[in-house]
């Protein structure tokens, strides 16, 4: 399936120009990225709406060479890149389980290529929660706004623990408030089945202000992530849009 970005688009998201062969006999023309991930905003042609496709590709294990081919940077972060991986598939199936939630993006696809994984999902049109309270200049939410973002968060989480999967990673900038009014919980980089080991993903994707006590202080080994991890994240982040500041 060929795969497009559209102006419009890289415009509104303040993409940058990046301009690489990705195997579907298109162009993609932005990029957006993070530390262990790269996400592209895209046209699927065939079927004619917008998609984001997500590359594992993290920068501390892993380069792009000139032939597009994704290569850990030494054999010393083989073992990384590959569990990293393996966390990535994980993130996927566990997504892909709530293709009929409101709270979560629909993931359409999986597939491998150049050396590494892509995941294609829903486009959610929105602006995170940190976005918007930094646009507002940190001013302290009311309880009825608070409100307006923690009752389908809540329902999403009540989802998540449903099925036994820990988020793990809550945070303001993984609450999305999309434009056709959903609240939607994103980057499931961190999530683990209830009793399964802590995910390589978690230490990189943990933000230290919004993490619990258990996050933190874990020895090598210790699993003590539950429930009681999203609900202590949940509280951290109300805290903050309350009081105005982490």
């Amino acid at each position: 399936v060929p795969f497009i970005l559209e102006d419009h688009v890289m415009d509104n998201h303040k993409m940058i120009t990046y301009s690489f062969p990705l195997v579907f006999n298109g162009i993609v023309y932005g990029v957006m990225g993070t530390e262990v991930s790269i996400s592209y905003l895209c046209e699927d042609i065939l079927l004619q709406r917008i998609v984001k496709i997500k590359e594992f590709l993290p920068e501390a294990w892993a380069v792009r060479g000139e032939d597009g081919k994704v290569t850990v940077k030494s054999s010393r972060q083989a073992y990384a890149f590959k569990c990293g991986r393996e966390s990535f598939m994980k993130e996927c199936r566990m997504t892909a389980q709530f293709i009929h939630s409101d709270h979560f993006p629909v993931v359409y696809d999986y597939f491998t290529l150049n050396g590494t994984d892509y995941m294609v999902t829903e486009y959610v049109v929105g602006t995170s929660v940190e976005e918007i309270f930094e646009k507002r200049g940190h001013v302290p939410y009311s309880i009825d706004e608070l409100m307006e973002i923690m009752e389908p968060l809540l329902e999403g989480i009540q989802e998540l623990h449903d099925h036994r999967i820990i988020h793990c990673n809550i945070a303001p900038s993984n609450i999305v408030k999309a434009t056709d009014g959903r609240v939607m919980l994103t980057n499931m980089g961190a999530a683990k089945y209830q009793d399964s080991a802590t995910s390589m993903m978690s230490a990189t994707l943990l933000q230290p202000d919004f993490a619990a006590p258990e996050q933190i202080s874990k020895e090598d080994g210790e699993n003590n992530e539950g429930p009681w991890t999203d609900i202590y994240q949940i509280g951290t982040v109300m805290y903050y849009l309350l009081i105005g500041h982490k």
